[in-house]
């Protein structure tokens, strides 16, 4: 969050307006609707997949985030890409996105058709 104050698509300026949307009263308790990483408890969560951008304010959190849930006993697939910034997943023509939209859909297919 402190490393990328000004990339394109979504960066901390932004995440500061989108928290106060999300959790405009952080004393309401319900920081885990704007960062999972601060729910109660984990349990129930299914195996989760998570891709990352490597110029990204979120990225670090989701990494924290996989870290936590494999540390709870929830399987989890992390993908992390590079030379991305948020919203990598718009060019569906690239390489990287063609890749990753294979690996979805076979996590989905692992977690949904064949568990």
């Amino acid at each position: 969050m402190r490393r990328y104050t000004d990339t394109p698509m979504c960066n901390t300026n932004d995440m500061h307006t989108y928290g106060e949307w999300y959790v405009p009263d952080e004393t309401a308790g319900k920081l885990a609707y704007r960062s999972p990483i601060e729910a109660k408890s984990f349990e129930g969560i299914p195996a989760t997949y998570i891709e990352t951008a490597e110029f990204d304010c979120l990225r670090d959190g989701a990494i924290l985030y996989a870290q936590k849930l494999c540390e709870n006993g929830i399987a989890v697939e992390l993908h992390n890409t590079s030379g991305t910034v948020h919203g990598y997943d718009m060019m569906q023509k690239s390489g990287i996105v063609r890749d990753l939209i294979e690996k979805r859909i076979w996590f989905l297919n692992g977690v949904l058709i064949d568990p």
